[in-house]
């Protein structure tokens, strides 16, 4: 019986896979296969079942490579998602090559470790239709902060905790347009000078996270209090 059942799931989840494939999907975080030993390769062999792309989901796929930024940055036309969190091999040259492809709209790059200021502003640079960017856990410093304030008018959600940001960076996003969701949890240099002054902006933020931002003080909920 219990084998029964297991067979039963086994073919279910090859019918949903078939179908991603069909409908653009690439989502390996949810392969039978044990995440963690997936290649270059197995990516490849899942592009290639996919006549359009549209999502891309390598969640915790740590032995991936820049080469996969590549086959995924050959197929630009349709991508609009590209989750890639705690794929520690990319680097900022792999994360260049996904500004080819300019319909990117939700990046999580989250512990990807090797990337740093760079890749964020090739981000910056070459997708400036993104609505949502996960930074977190990434060398970020306020130059990037500032990188995507300036081309990214259409952030919505911004998460960059755990990074180098300062109440600097936290500035430069002040006035974005869009942005409703901010994550900055566990950043040491964030103040209340810095949470003062993004009070006093115009971004339509609904969503702030604070989490472990040791300097803070009750100061800075009255200032968002208020």
């Amino acid at each position: 019986m219990g084998t029964s059942l297991h067979q039963e799931q086994d073919d279910m989840d090859q019918e949903i896979r078939a179908l991603q494939f069909k409908f653009g999907i690439v989502d390996l975080h949810k392969s039978p296969l044990r995440i963690r030993s997936l290649t270059d390769g197995n990516v490849r062999c899942s592009l290639s079942l996919c006549e359009r792309l549209f999502v891309v989901n390598l969640n915790d796929c740590s032995l991936v490579t820049d080469t996969t930024l590549q086959m995924i940055a050959a197929r630009p036309q349709f991508l609009s998602v590209v989750h890639l969190h705690r794929c520690y091999r990319l680097t900022d040259e792999g994360v260049e090559m996904l500004t080819r492809c300019p319909h990117i709209i939700s990046l999580d790059i989250s512990e990807c470790s090797s990337v740093t200021v760079k890749g964020v502003q090739y981000i910056a640079s070459g997708l400036p239709r993104l609505s949502s960017v996960n930074l977190k856990n990434i060398q970020v410093t306020d130059m990037g902060v500032k990188a995507l304030a300036d081309k990214c008018k259409l952030l919505e959600v911004i998460i960059i905790a755990s990074t180098h940001v300062t109440d600097i960076g936290v500035w430069f996003l002040i006035d974005l347009p869009a942005i409703t969701t901010l994550d900055i949890s566990c950043n040491s240099a964030v103040t209340d000078n810095g949470l003062k002054k993004l009070a006093g902006g115009s971004s339509p933020i609904r969503i702030l996270d604070l989490k472990f931002c040791q300097k803070l003080t009750d100061d800075s909920m009255k200032i968002i209090a208020e």
